[in-house]
C-alpha cells in the first residue's frame, strides 16, 4: 500500500497529468482506480482536496514586486536547498511571478506530511501540479512538463 497523499499526487502527475489533463476532485472512477493500485482512500481524498484548493482565489497569495523572500524555518524543513533554489530560479527567470511563488509555497506547506523534506524531483512535480492548475499558465503547459521531467538521477526525496 502506498504511504501518503504525496505518493498519490506524484502518481497522478506521472500517470494522468499532461497539457490537456484536468483532475476533477469528485471523480469517483479515478478514486476507485487509485484504490485498485493500492492507495488508501483517506490519502486519495486528501490529495483530491489539495488539488481542489489550488483553484482558490489567488488574492490570498499576494507579494509585492519589491519584496525579498526569506524562507521560514518550516519552509526550509519542507524544501531542501536544491528545491528552494529551483523555486527562486523560476522567479528570477520570470517564469513565475512572486504571487505564483507564494501560491506554490502555500501548496507545499499544505501537504499533509510528517517530517518530510522534499527533494528537487518531488518538488518539481508539485510545482508542475500547481502550475497546471493555474489558468494563466495554460499556454506554458508543454514547457512546464519539460521542466518537470528534466530530472537528474540524483534528484531524490530527502528524509
Amino acid at each position: 500500500m502506498k504511504e501518503n497523499m504525496l505518493d498519490v499526487l506524484v502518481f497522478l502527475f506521472d500517470n494522468y497529468l499532461g497539457p490537456q489533463a484536468v483532475i476533477d476532485q469528485y471523480n469517483q472512477d479515478l478514486a476507485d482506480e487509485l484504490e485498485e493500485v493500492g492507495f488508501d482512500f483517506d490519502e486519495i481524498t486528501k490529495a483530491f482536496c489539495w488539488l481542489g484548493n489550488l483553484k482558490e482565489d489567488e488574492s490570498a497569495w499576494h507579494a509585492s514586486d519589491k519584496s525579498m523572500r526569506v524562507f521560514s524555518e518550516a519552509e526550509q524543513q519542507r524544501l531542501d536547498v536544491e528545491a528552494r533554489g529551483f523555486l527562486m530560479t523560476l522567479e528570477f527567470s520570470r517564469i513565475i511571478s512572486q504571487t505564483l511563488r507564494e501560491k506554490i509555497l502555500d501548496a507545499v506547506m499544505r501537504l499533509d506530511l510528517d517530517q518530510v523534506t522534499l527533494g528537487l524531483k518531488t518538488f518539481k512535480r508539485i510545482v508542475g501540479l500547481v502550475l497546471m492548475n493555474t489558468p494563466e499558465m495554460e499556454d506554458h503547459l508543454p514547457k512546464i512538463e519539460e521542466m518537470v521531467f528534466d530530472l537528474d538521477p540524483k534528484d531524490i526525496w530527502v528524509h
